[in-house]
Parts: C-alpha cells; structure tokens; sequence
C-alpha cells in the first residue's frame, strides 16, 4: 500500500476560523488555488481549522489569504481548550510541518499517486459546491448523514456486484441486522433512481461522475476512507463500511 504524504510531494497548511466561516474560506481557496487544483480536511484540534493541501503553494496566495482572514468574525465560543496545548487564534493561517497521522490515508500500489490526489481534488471540489447548497454538515452531527449521502451517490453507477465481493471478502461476516423496510434502506434505494430525477443540483452529477471513474480505479475501502478523513468522521468508516455490505443485499 502506498501512503498519501509519503508518495506524494504535498505543501499544507491550516486555516483556524470557526466553522461558520468555512463555506466562504472554501471560496476563496477556489480563486486563489484555483479550482481542483488543492484537497482539505476538516479539524477542530486546537481550535476549529481546514487542513489544505496542494502540490504547490506560492507566498503570494498565502497573503491574499492571510489578509482576508483578518475581516472575518471571531466566534464568542469554540471548541475545548486543553490545559497544555492552548487552542490556536482564530482566523489565522500557519504553515504545516507535521502531517499527523491521523489524517494519512493509504491507498492500493496500483492506484497511481497522481490519480488519487486528483480524485482528493475533484471530492473537495463537490463537498465546497454542496457546501454552497446546503451547509447542514457543517456541524459534526450531520458530518456521517452527509457521508451516507456521498457514499450511496457512489454506488448509483458503481458496478455494485464487485464492490459487494470485495467487503464480503475484506470485512467480518456479522449478521445483517437492516430490515428490508427500513428508512436506511428505503433512502438507499432512492439515491440509486437519483438520475432519473428531473432536476439534479450540479455537484451531485459531478460526484457521480468522479466516483464512477474512481471506482474503475480503486477499491471502494478507499474511497469510503477518504471521505471519512475529509469530513473528520474517520473512526466511523467502519460502520459505513457495514452499513454498505448490508443495503447491497436488497
């Protein structure tokens, strides 16, 4: 397996701003790093902050940045405070020196490196357009239902059979405790028809299309794991695992 800052050569750093700001901090990183050009990650160690990364970051966009940062609001509240690592001011950017290893993600050796961080890109791509749609997920209450969403959306022109194979094969034989009328497996069952719906919002197609190709790609394992590392939810990627192997029974 390769791993994502071991095999690729990545510059990163970190925007502490509240959430509430994230949707127009994620704007501007489009005008400034241009479109599909840089991947992200939510945080809250240390304060709430996106975690940006790019094969190349310029200091000119790191001041534009830095600048607009100065006019955005600073929250009354914020996440805990540890006694000993003190949260990071509010609305302010710092370079990343340290990648830690809660946010490192490996991926099969046949996956070409250039061909994930691009699949990265274009996934920051879609949640920043749904952002702008509905921010719902913006608290991390909501962060699983929308990778729910993203998930089922992946499987709507994914050749189910093989992805069915392969977490047969790579996850725990429990037993299937989903009834058949379920709400998880009705919402299941709708997501698959969403193509033939009259109206479909744009980062919706642009994801069926992204995680169509990545799927002829890669395993489905990473592109759950990927999801679940950028909305900061990675420890219930197994559960979302499970909870696909057991909607692909019906």
């Amino acid at each position: 397996m390769k791993n994502l800052f071991t095999n690729n050569q990545l510059e990163g750093f970190m925007i502490f701003s509240h959430k509430r700001n994230w949707k127009a901090i994620l704007s501007l990183l489009e005008e400034t790093l241009d479109k599909n050009q840089f991947f992200f990650f939510f945080d809250s160690e240390r304060g709430y902050h996106l975690k940006v990364f790019s094969p190349s970051i310029i200091k000119n966009q790191l001041d534009t940045i830095s600048s607009y940062l100065v006019y955005l609001p600073v929250s009354e509240t914020t996440v805990s405070e540890d006694p000993l690592f003190r949260n990071v001011p509010e609305n302010t950017l710092h370079n990343i020196k340290y990648i830690p290893q809660t946010i490192n993600i490996t991926y099969p050796d046949n996956l070409a490196s250039n061909e994930y961080v691009i699949f990265l890109n274009n996934l920051s791509s879609v949640v920043v357009d749904a952002l702008r749609y509905n921010d719902f997920f913006v608290e991390e209450k909501n962060r699983i239902n929308f990778a729910i969403q993203l998930i089922f959306m992946a499987l709507v022109k994914a050749n189910k059979e093989q992805i069915k194979k392969e977490l047969v094969e790579t996850l725990e034989n429990t037993p299937n405790n989903i009834d058949n009328n379920s709400p998880l497996v009705n919402f299941y069952r709708e997501v698959q028809q969403i193509e033939s719906e009259e109206k479909i919002e744009n980062w919706v197609i642009n994801w069926l299309n992204v995680a169509s190709d990545f799927l002829n790609k890669a395993p489905f394992h990473t592109l759950v794991e990927s999801i679940c590392t950028m909305l900061e939810i990675r420890n219930f990627a197994p559960q979302l695992l499970y909870t696909t192997k057991a909607v692909l029974q019906y």
